[in-house]
């Protein structure tokens, strides 16, 4: 009886002393307006000291007693900011999560909006792309309903995470979103931060239609980014867009606007010593220069870019390689083949070197996923428990409570301390249960480990066991490829006999129509087919070089086309200059047929004229091929080099001429030039290196 008196007069001490630990502020906060309270978790949120974390806590810890969500809320979501800082990110998760939890039915959806967007944010960085994506398609279904504006950003998020996974059509979708979103108010209209969040914005649209090859398009959007930067008079994304917008005109080609460009963007990172990008913007300039013919100021500006601008850098590997590779080609065009050969050798060890850092880094992302994965159980796991041992501490308190005040009933004592015996009982019952159930889980957790690292000790295996069997299936398609195209030509062959013969023994005009038809069916398939077996061939040429006399094969490869000249009722004009380079005549031989064959194949009503003209202008022959066909279109002209490519659904051709030129011409080293303009015709240079 005086043992449950004194632990229960103990127990009321506990909780009036809980009580008195809280500062008086606590109930200064208590007392403000949802708004204030808000306001107050704000400021907090962005206080980077180190006892954040502790205030926090010991807030939370008050928000639970008092039961006040709104606190509990915004101190779960302080906490996970705070632990994402501190790279912490399963607790980060734990917080964020139960914070979402709550902020599901509070009637303010920002807070819950902003807090899905914090959680994708952590997902990101552990490279968990689908559930980023997830959170932020929750977060733009809440933002949209009560602020377009914010909406707008999570769509500007989702398009980054795509553009970051290489998603680059759905990037430009989430950007395109956004932007209509933006498009509904005038600039002046919006606060700075979302003239920021734009300006970001057409920077990403722009950067995207980049690297889709879409060159008008970007140097459009990176522009617009560009004016706005004005706008707002940030010297910084000025030229950072500048920058950017040079490396469109250097992948244009235009090298002289490129180092235009370039040069602004350059002088920009000294100022605010964004080294890296000093460097990689000298590494481009340099590129442009050599491009333009002038050697010597490339060199100075690779040396720049690695000695001046990389030694101030943390980690330069990267623009190393690229300062080998450039240097290995600029010795090389100065025929300086030993030197060319140590910065390609410092290049390929340097490459290898970094896919290896590169594969260890993603193996430790996978890791990383597992641990984080686990961490989150195990927080949950303990955060059940907890809960669990509450309710006991909760249950257990109140029958002592009771007991306490039964104490004054001396008619009852011998009851209550039985009732209260029996409870004991059946709680030290649940608690070995309870431990016992927690063991075996233990034990389970602790084989399931073991299973996971014999996977991971075993992965690499499997990797290259896999690698292996893709290169072998990728092998007998190929080979499957090449023999059912010569099989198959062989019966269209005997068809286009039969046609011809068929075509003496009949006067009746239909069928002759028919025949016709037949024969240009079967010349389709035929030409498909051995424009397969061209592609393989290309494939499996041996790369040796031989003498080739580059006027003796061009006249071999016009003969090979006198039928479609005859058909075309095409006129030719050649002017071939005799000149013997180093090159394989297979390869070439595609290249210079298949563009042949695209002038003649592609004209229009007039009559078709075909000019062949080649010339040696310094170190390379350049062959010109023009005609005044049809024409291609200025948007199609970059994918006329893709495979199965047609610039119309009326085009009679396969799509795979002017794709097994590229491919040969790549192997060969040879550059083609393309100009065209619709209903005037099209013009192909090679420029054949003869060195």
């Amino acid at each position: 009886f005086i043992t449950y008196l004194l632990y229960a007069c103990s127990l009321c001490s506990q909780v009036q002393a809980q009580a008195d630990s809280f500062p008086s502020f606590f109930y200064e906060i208590k007392a403000k307006s949802d708004a204030g309270i808000i306001s107050y978790f704000d400021s907090l949120r962005n206080n980077p000291s180190d006892q954040a974390e502790i205030l926090q806590k010991s807030l939370l810890s008050y928000a639970e007693e008092e039961e006040l969500y709104l606190v509990e809320l915004l101190c779960n979501r302080n906490l996970g900011k705070i632990y994402s800082n501190n790279k912490e990110h399963s607790l980060a998760i734990a917080h964020l999560s139960r914070a979402a939890e709550l902020a599901a039915s509070w009637p303010d959806p920002s807070l819950h909006g902003d807090i899905l967007v914090s959680m994708s944010g952590i997902y990101d960085a552990l490279g968990k792309k689908d559930d980023a994506l997830e959170k932020l398609l929750r977060a733009y279904e809440i933002l949209i309903k009560a602020d377009s504006l914010e909406a707008a950003q999570v769509q500007y998020a989702m398009a980054n995470l795509n553009y970051g996974s290489g998603n680059l059509r759905e990037a430009l979708r989430y950007g395109f979103t956004a932007k209509k979103i933006y498009d509904r108010f005038k600039m002046d209209e919006l606060q700075t931060k979302y003239q920021y969040n734009l300006m970001h914005l057409l920077n990403t649209i722009g950067v995207t239609y980049r690297e889709l090859k879409e060159y008008d398009s970007a140097i459009y959007y990176l522009d617009s980014s560009r004016e706005i930067a004005l706008h707002l008079n940030n010297e910084f994304w000025i030229n950072l867009t500048i920058g950017n917008i040079g490396s469109v005109y250097m992948l244009k080609g235009e090298y002289e606007k490129a180092i235009a460009y370039l040069r602004q963007d350059l002088r920009a990172s000294k100022k605010f010593k964004e080294w890296i990008s000093a460097a990689n913007s000298a590494m481009s300039i340099g590129q442009a220069y050599s491009k333009l013919g002038n050697n010597e100021l490339a060199k100075v500006y690779y040396d720049s870019a690695l000695y001046v601008f990389g030694n101030k850098a943390s980690n330069t590997d990267i623009l190393r390689t690229h300062y080998y590779r450039n240097l290995s080609l600029w010795y090389a065009s100065k025929k300086e083949f030993e030197n060319a050969l140590i910065y390609q050798q410092r290049y390929m060890a340097l490459k290898d070197t970094l896919m290896g850092r590169k594969q260890q880094v993603e193996l430790a992302q996978v890791k990383a996923n597992y641990d984080f994965d686990r961490k989150l159980k195990e927080i949950d796991l303990l955060t059940k428990n907890n809960q669990l041992q509450q309710q006991r501490i909760d249950y257990r308190n109140i029958i002592i409570l009771a007991g306490a005040a039964a104490i004054c009933i001396i008619l009852i004592v011998t009851a209550l301390l039985y009732i209260n015996l029996n409870a004991r009982k059946r709680d030290n019952a649940l608690l070995a249960e309870q431990k016992e159930r927690i063991e075996s889980q233990s034990e389970q957790l602790a084989e399931q480990n073991r299973v996971i690292q014999v996977i991971n000790d075993n992965l690499e295996q499997e990797v290259e066991k896999r690698t292996q069997s893709l290169k072998s299936l990728n092998k007998e398609l190929d080979i499957f490829l090449y023999h059912a195209s010569h099989d198959i030509r062989q019966p269209i062959a005997t068809i286009l006999g039969l046609e011809n013969l068929a075509r003496k023994y009949t006067t009746d005009p239909d069928l002759t129509d028919i025949l016709e038809r037949l024969k240009s069916t079967a010349d389709r398939m035929d030409n498909m087919l051995r424009k397969l077996q061209i592609s393989h061939s290309v494939n499996h040429t041996p790369a040796r070089l031989e003498e080739v006399d580059l006027q003796e094969l061009t006249l071999k490869v016009i003969e090979l086309n006198k039928e479609t000249e005859k058909r075309r009722a095409a006129t030719l004009c050649i002017d071939i200059e005799k000149r013997v380079i180093n090159s394989n005549s297979e390869l070439l031989a595609v290249v210079i047929h298949n563009i042949i064959e695209n002038a003649l194949t592609y004209g229009n009503e007039r009559p078709l004229e075909v000019n062949i003209d080649g010339k040696q202008l310094n170190e390379e022959y350049c062959m010109t091929i023009s005609d005044n066909g049809e024409g291609i279109p200025r948007e199609f002209q970059p994918s006329v080099f893709n495979a199965f490519f047609k610039a119309s659904a009326q085009s009679k051709g396969n799509g795979l001429g002017l794709y097994l030129a590229w491919k040969a011409s790549t192997i060969l080293g040879i550059k083609i030039e393309l100009k065209s303009e619709l209903n005037k015709g099209s013009e192909f240079t090679l420029h054949i290196p003869t060195v």
